[in-house]
């Protein structure tokens, strides 16, 4: 079994369910001259320092010089020695012996009998060399590793030609403690074969039977390398020897034996991502047969030098990984014991960095040993690397938060509880940093996100000041339907409730509004062409099997055609149920949509995945591979075609004056005129295969394969342009705001601002090529390769319409074409969506506050009157909705009649009309409240009873206006809605009041208080006063009698609204915002209002929900930080702060410098 990993930042970084991330650099040092001096060997002394093998350049006799450097346990030079002839002598791998002195191996070139001997040396602690030896013939012998054995010598193993005749074969030495060979084994890969060729041995280790096991590579005859690994008994001879590999070169470096008598084993294939080389890690049983293979890739090129099986079970491998553009860096990977990857660091400079050796600890942690050409004393250096165990910061908590309640924002809670150190020592403190700003230092939290992916830093310290930190990655969107296969079509709807989805795994999905899954057709291929809805709700959808099909919205085809080939372009229809659809044979079909019969066709030059684009007078246009761009009249001829320097796979879209936009393979996207002329190109870096969206303003937005997102203006100018971190082939989205939704081929969907500002991003696990969809009610849905679709809610979008988008601005525009993409059917409503509610005043008698939303801006302030009297409208608030208010004086008994009109920014009308009866309520002599048409009376007392009230009686159902004015103004005073019989009786709040008078300060027999008759006797009301200490009122819902009576508990509260300026005004790090809560009409027993305290930028849009919650009257302040929703630190400029408690609303500048 093999597996290949690819490794890229944004794996790395959600890999979240494993210890990542546990280890730190304690020190690094560096150790050489201005040559070229590489380590290659490292160990542990028994002292607790380390013993280094390399060569030197910089220093000693000759060409190189073998170098053994002794550190303490900071990795500060005890000894060095350098030992060498004229020649090249190196040493590769070094031991402490039992006598606390070292043994090193290596080649010479300067002392034995040929051009490179096997080359052992004897130092002692302090190192000074004791005694050195030589084996091999007169040709080229190369010692390369070299093992302790249990009877206290060592085994080398290499490459010799001693007694090959020409060619290297494995040479195996054993020699004594005191140096002298006992008996050595040349070993032939190929000596059961005619063919004769090179064989190496890397790395050599006595296994438990006191064999030995040796891994290297052999040549093939097929011209490349395999890797070959040597079973021997404790004389040298065979066992068993097996070659690995595949269809190119893999190498073996290192083994190592483990705890289930198998070995582990790392080198490079060459066979699978990078000719040059992977790093690959190659795990055997006792036998030699293959367990399992992995693959790790990061860069252009790795390969891995040192393995060894750590304390946990799993395994530690160093080597090096080449980036594009730069040279080798250290490459560190820890596993499990079935090679997963646990964590992985790179170090490394400008320079080639590359490491050759590793070992655990007893600290658990690790020693790594190279060369470095970035840092030290020039040329090349050894680097010594001392990696310590940092506590391991665990985060626990889902990836995937749901909005369940719709509204763009998430509740989770984190927890990093967890989280230890391996040492012991305890944690004793946690960083959480959402989405780069300090959140909370507790070990759990709760956070409150808005749509998107989010990414969560944990950071923890020790007790002993060790630091380390995980990145998990939290998704909020608020539905995930699975399909079977990649998904590269838009989704498409009928309204705001019916939806249709394609996927290759030969499926066509209908779900619901609430992401339920209603019904699935399967089709003989795969699907990559967009469900495409036309008149009388049939939905066309192309299919690999080269068909066609239409079908109804219970699921049953009514017709399908064969049309001799593929078909991954979206069907275009026309209002008059008119299909064109390309396909990969280059020819595009006009077909009726009634019965699939073809009406024409015409050729092109090449495959056809670009869809059509219909104009007002029907010219249909479409791209091909040919490079051209053609325009076809309705009977099928040429109208006219330009050529471009690249297929045209980006499907053109039309602006109002007629002209189309379209993108090539050349790199440009073109604007041409309905003749065909070219107005104006932009060029790009890559392919645009994007198609491009057109904006209200004439804004051209698109992608590039060159990774950019661009927005040029009508007449080609850039108007700005986005850095993604993959190619955009996507086609975007854009909002009636003016956010464009656009996916990347790495699986983002990006939304970004009309001037270009990334305002959040959604991952997926695939690339996103087609269109999102935004429906009426602000959902965003959009599918992935990945097989899923996503549907989220953006709260930049909430209370928005996109009906304003102009005809013809997306990618397939049908009839009457929307943002959806689907094409409007015969008797849609274009026009903003008007909702009207009342108030009633509870202080002013028959007023009544009149609110109208709209969903969208307006051309001017709505047309609005009262049994046909006109009332002035002002427009209050562009959060969300778009809010107009009006305090309205109700007079005439019985039905009233409100009627407003209003058009959108495109000159669409929409006239609502309501209607409400108004019943006055009036005293008469002996203090009862009487509405004889209804037969309500209220028993109430004489002079101190309120003047006038009303009662509101509606001939509408307003249980939808009075959810959205909740939600709006969760501040104000809403009256709910009972069945009385016949008629809808709204139940008001009915208001004591009384002014009085006091003498001379407050004394206890001054205080007046309201209480009400029950059955028990007389009972207080809770009774409330102003500052002033003037007035004396109460509230009650019950009807009943009521007195005041002198003493009792009066409760103080403010009555004037305000907001202060915040302070300090400009500010920096943080400002203070103080406001006043007063009691309100609408103050209750609860003795609370509900207080909104946000703010927004100078686009009206919400930056910062500051306050929303219920508080007492009373007088309060708040700190912000600077900070949005997200949490992340906001851009210098002017803000506005906005309070709202109950009807009250003040409004503030702020001034944010960073």
């Amino acid at each position: 079994m093999r597996t290949t990993y690819k490794f890229c930042l944004l794996l790395l970084m959600n890999t979240i369910s494993v210890q990542l991330s546990a280890q730190r650099i304690e020190w690094s040092k560096t150790f050489g001259g201005n040559g070229y001096d590489p380590g290659f060997s490292v160990t542990q002394t028994h002292d607790g320092g380390y013993i280094l093998a390399g060569s030197t350049g910089s220093f000693g006799a000759g060409e190189s010089d073998c170098y053994i450097i002794r550190t303490d346990k900071d990795g500060n030079e005890i000894w060095s020695n350098v030992y060498g002839g004229i020649g090249a002598d190196e040493c590769y791998s070094i031991f402490q012996s039992d006598d606390r002195g070292f043994i090193a191996t290596g080649r010479s070139m300067s002392f034995g009998n040929g051009l490179d001997d096997y080359w052992v040396l004897k130092y002692d602690e302090n190192g000074n060399i004791i005694w050195s030896n030589t084996w091999g013939g007169t040709d080229s012998d190369v010692g390369i590793k070299m093992a302790l054995t249990k009877d206290g010598g060592f085994i080398v193993i290499g490459w010799t030609i001693f007694e090959s005749g020409g060619s290297w074969d494995l040479g195996l030495v054993k020699f004594n403690s005191e140096g002298n060979v006992e008996w050595y084994k040349i070993i032939d890969a190929n000596d059961d074969s005619t063919y004769s060729g090179h064989d190496f041995g890397y790395d050599v280790q006595q296994t438990e039977d006191e064999g030995y096991i040796i891994v290297g590579s052999t040549d093939t005859d097929t011209g490349f390398t395999d890797a070959w690994i040597v079973k021997t008994d404790f004389e040298g001879n065979v066992q068993w020897n097996k070659t690995y590999g595949y269809s190119y070169n893999e190498e073996t470096y290192s083994v190592d034996q483990t705890i289930d008598n198998g070995y582990i084993i790392v080198g490079k294939s060459g066979s699978f991502v990078n000719y040059d080389g992977d790093l690959w890690i190659l795990k055997i049983d006792e036998n030699g047969n293959q367990v399992w293979d992995k693959t790790y890739t990061s860069g252009s090129s790795s390969e891995g030098r040192s393995v060894q099986q750590t304390m946990d079970g799993g395994f530690i491998i160093v080597g090096w990984n080449r980036l594009p553009g730069k040279g080798n860096d250290f490459w560190i990977l820890k596993t499990n014991v079935e090679g997963d990857t646990l964590w992985t660091r790179s170090y490394g400079g400008s320079g080639f960095d590359s490491g050759y050796d590793i070992e655990q600890t007893p600290d658990q942690g690790f020693i790594v040993t190279g060369d470095t050409r970035s840092y030290g004393n020039g040329g090349s250096d050894i680097w010594l690397i001392k990696m310590s165990v940092a506590p391991i910061p665990i985060i626990d908590g889902e990836t995937i938060w749901l909005d369940s309640n719709y509204d763009g924002f998430a509740e989770g809670t984190i927890s990093a509880e967890r989280s230890h150190s391996l040492r012991a020592k305890i944690i004793v403190l946690y960083e959480w940093i959402v989405d780069g700003v300090y959140f909370s230092n507790e070990d759990q939290t709760s956070l409150n996100l808005a749509t998107g992916t989010h990414s969560i830093k944990l950071r923890v310290h020790d007790e002993m000041g060790a630091v380390d930190s995980l990145t998990k990655f939290v998704h909020i969107h608020s539905q995930e339907i699975q399909t079977g296969g990649p998904i590269s079509s838009a989704i498409s709807s009928i309204g705001d409730s019916l939806f249709f989805a394609s996927s290759t795994d030969d499926k066509i999905y209908h779900f619901d509004k609430d992401g339920d899954i209603r019904w699935s057709l399967i089709v003989g291929g795969d699907i990559q062409s967009t469900t495409t809805v036309g008149p009388n709700d049939r939905i066309y959808v192309g299919s690999s099997d080269t068909r066609l099909y239409a079908f109804n919205l219970n699921g049953n085809f009514d017709w399908d055609l064969s049309m001799g080939g593929v078909i991954t372009a979206s069907p275009a229809v026309t209002y008059d149920d008119i299909l064109y659809v390309g396909i990969n044979t280059g020819r595009l079909f006009s077909i009726n949509g009634v019965d699939g019969s073809i009406n024409w066709n015409y050729l092109t030059g090449g495959p056809i995945t670009s869809s059509a684009s219909i104009s007002d007078s029907g010219i249909v246009y479409f791209g091909s591979d040919d490079s051209k761009l053609y325009a076809l009249n309705t009977d099928g001829t040429l109208k006219w075609s330009y050529t471009t320097g690249g297929a045209v796979q980006s499907s053109p879209a039309l602006d109002t004056l007629g002209n189309v936009y379209f993108g090539s393979d050349d790199g440009s996207i073109y604007a041409l005129n309905s003749s065909g002329t070219e107005l104006w190109s932009y060029t790009t870096g890559g392919e645009v295969n994007s198609s491009p969206v057109i904006g209200a303003d004439g804004t051209v937005y698109f992608g590039s394969a060159d990774s950019n997102v661009y927005a040029v203006s009508s007449t080609g100018q850039l108007v700005w342009s986005y850095r993604s971190d993959s190619p955009v082939n996507g086609t975007g989205a854009l909002s009636f705001n003016e956010i464009l939704y656009i996916g990347t081929d790495n699986g983002k969907l990006l939304a970004l601002s009309s001037t270009g500002e990334l305002l959040w991003h959604y991952q997926t696990d695939g690339a996103i090529t087609a269109p999102p969809l935004i429906t009426v009610d602000n959902m965003i849905y959009v599918g992935s390769s990945d097989g899923a679709i996503y549907g989220m809610v953006d709260p930049n979008l909430l209370g928005l319409s996109k009906k304003t988008i102009t005809k013809n601005s997306g990618q397939w525009p049908t009839f009457q074409q929307n943002n959806q993409r689907t094409g409007q059917r015969s008797g849609d409503v274009f026009g903003p969506v008007l909702t009207v509610a009342l108030l009633a005043n509870p202080i002013i008698g028959s007023y009544y506050d009149l609110y109208l939303f709209s969903d969208e801006a307006l051309q001017a302030t709505p047309s609005v009157t009262l049994n046909d009297v006109a009332v002035e409208m002002t427009l209050e608030s562009q959060v969300g909705d778009y809010v107009y208010h009006r305090s309205v004086h109700v007079t005439q008994s019985g039905m009233n009649v409100i009627t407003i009109t209003a058009l959108d920014l495109v000159g669409n009308e929409t006239t609502f009309e309501s209607s409400f009866t108004f019943g006055k309520l009036a005293f008469n002599s002996d203090n009862r409240i009487v509405h004889n048409e209804l037969g309500i009376t209220f028993m109430v007392p004489g002079k101190h009873l309120m003047t006038e009230g009303n009662l509101l009686l509606s001939s509408i159902d307003l249980t939808e206006n009075l959810n959205q004015l909740k939600k709006l103004y969760p501040s104000l005073n809403f009256t709910t809605i009972q069945s009385d019989g016949e008629v809808f009786v709204i139940e008001t709040n009915a208001l004591l009041i009384e002014d009085f008078k006091l003498s001379s300060g407050i004394k206890e027999n001054d205080i007046r208080t309201f209480q009400r008759l029950t059955p028990s006797g007389w009972e207080q009301l809770e009774s409330y006063t102003d500052e002033s200490r003037s007035t004396v009122w109460a509230y009650s819902s019950e009807p009943g009698i009521y007195g005041i009576f002198e003493g009792g508990e009066l409760t103080i509260v403010p009555t004037e609204f305000n907001l202060s300026d915040a302070f300090p005004n400009p500010f920096n790090l943080s400002t203070t915002i103080r406001y006043v809560v007063p009691v309100e009409g609408d103050f209750k027993e609860s003795h609370s209002s509900r207080v909104n305290l946000n703010i927004y930028n100078i686009r009206g849009q919400l930056v910062k929900r500051v306050v929303n919650r219920e508080q007492n009257p009373g007088v309060y302040e708040v700190s912000w930080n600077g900070t949005n929703e997200s949490g992340r630190v906001i851009a210098t400029g002017i803000y506005l702060m906005r309070l709202s408690v109950g009807d009250n609303i003040s409004t503030k500048k702020l001034t944010v410098l960073k």
